[in-house]
């Protein structure tokens, strides 16, 4: 073999052990790259980093989620490394089949929950089996935690609530100054308070907010006060919570305790009836009075009357005088509140 030959044997060997210690870690041979080309960095992957483990801390296995409410999925490391690089998916399972993505990429560190809208599927507002929420490791799809069952209820499927006092299948009657019992229970509550008022349902308004703060069962004593110039208008007691509302027990409520029926007009020198209703009970007996156009005293139609509460109409006859045509007004009164209601004398 000659010297050429030689050098080439010698340069084929070299390079054939600079390869294999290379592969064999014993000495690490640098790659350039070509000219013109940045180097590119490969990640490594942390053969030290140990297997994550997580821990769901809600929801609570054979808890209940409500349907619709905002509850934060919370969770913790049981075990294992974690960097800023690890994400999760979250999934919600019913009777162990995924039925919801909740989310995707969830860092695993801080703050270490989820704000989820729960929603139950499958069954309309009423849930029906069971559920579970699951995590997964974004980039291999490896389980990391995994729920035991609990359900989620729709509030309104659940809850039986019942006004006790007053009755829901009648008409209570309440006036200004008086105090009112409200009684009301509930089976399977909802979580958190409920307020009370007296709503509106032809306009949709809250009229008088009557308590802010009260529990699932309980009892309420209600001191009416005025509100504005309102005679015998009707509203429904109103329970509300962050769920929902409910509303019943329709309320007649008069800021004065007598009402008239509607007189409209009425010819001189003829007889008028004047109805009177007493909604709430006076001390003093009561009268009705013929006032003209500036409430002033023009004459009795009847005096004398005892108190008669109960709602219960009574009638009087009036024959009217000679007056000049107008404007005139009837009223009821104890002497301390009164009722004045139109009437045009022709």
């Amino acid at each position: 073999m000659g010297l050429i030959g030689k050098k080439l044997v010698v340069v084929l060997l070299l390079v054939l052990f600079g390869a294999v210690s290379s592969y064999a870690g014993l000495t690490p041979v640098k790659q350039l790259a070509p000219v013109g080309v940045k180097s590119m960095s490969v990640p490594v992957l942390n053969v030290n980093k140990q297997p994550v483990k997580l821990a769901i801390d809600f929801p609570r296995s054979g808890g209940t989620v409500w349907d619709g409410k905002v509850v934060n999925i919370r969770w913790h490391v049981l075990s294992g490394s974690v960097d800023k690089t690890d994400k999760i998916d979250i999934v919600l399972l019913k009777n162990n089949q995924v039925v919801n993505t909740i989310a995707r990429g969830v860092s695993i560190t801080l703050p270490n929950y989820y704000a989820w809208h729960a929603k139950a599927t499958g069954g309309g507002r009423t849930s029906v089996g069971v559920y579970r929420i699951k995590m997964l490791h974004s980039r291999t799809s490896q389980m990391l935690a995994i729920t035991g069952n609990f359900s989620i209820k729709s509030p309104a499927a659940v809850t039986k609530f019942k006004i006790i006092t007053p009755s829901a299948g009648s008409t209570s009657h309440w006036c200004q100054g008086r105090s009112y019992l409200i009684r009301w229970e509930t089976e399977n509550p909802i979580p958190g308070t409920y307020s009370i008022d007296l709503f509106d349902e032809s306009t949709g308004m809250v009229v008088k907010p009557i308590a802010a703060s009260v529990q699932s069962t309980g009892s309420f004593n209600f001191n009416v006060p005025a509100i504005g110039n309102i005679v015998g208008s009707g509203y429904k007691l109103r329970f509300k919570n962050s769920f929902w509302d409910w509303k019943n027990a329709y309320i007649l409520y008069h800021n004065a305790p007598y009402s008239t029926g509607k007189l409209y007009a009425a010819n001189i020198g003829n007889q008028l009836t004047v109805s009177m209703t007493q909604h709430c009970p006076v001390s003093s007996p009561i009268s009705i009075q013929l006032l003209d156009q500036n409430r002033q005293f023009v004459d009795t139609i009847a005096s004398g009357i005892p108190s008669q509460n109960g709602n219960i109409e009574r009638t009087f006859n009036y024959s009217v005088p000679q007056l000049t045509p107008g404007k005139y007004y009837v009223r009821v009164t104890d002497g301390v509140q009164h009722f004045d209601e139109d009437l045009d004398l022709h």
